[in-house]
């Protein structure tokens, strides 16, 4: 972050990335436009972007964590395993 973008000198700047943390916990917050370059004046916005997570990534990941548990299940005694989870 620029030192002049410091969200603690702009409370406006501090209350949008406080509500989108606790909304969306992102892993990073984009400022763009004017504020970004610090040539914001008393009209500004602040425009902003999130990124989106991948989402084809984290269903590979669902997918490999559903077969490991599966192949862990498989090799358990029988009996071991509640129904629920078998």
């Amino acid at each position: 972050m620029r030192p002049d973008l410091d969200e603690q000198a702009d409370p406006t700047l501090r209350e949008i990335l406080r509500r989108l943390v606790a909304a969306y916990q992102p892993q990073r917050v984009y400022l763009f436009g004017s504020r970004a370059r610090g040539q914001s004046g008393p009209d500004s916005d602040y425009p902003g972007a999130l990124p989106k997570p991948d989402l084809d990534e984290a269903e590979r990941a669902m997918e490999l964590a559903q077969r490991l548990t599966r192949a862990v299940i498989s090799r358990l005694p029988q009996g071991a395993v509640p129904p629920s989870l078998a």
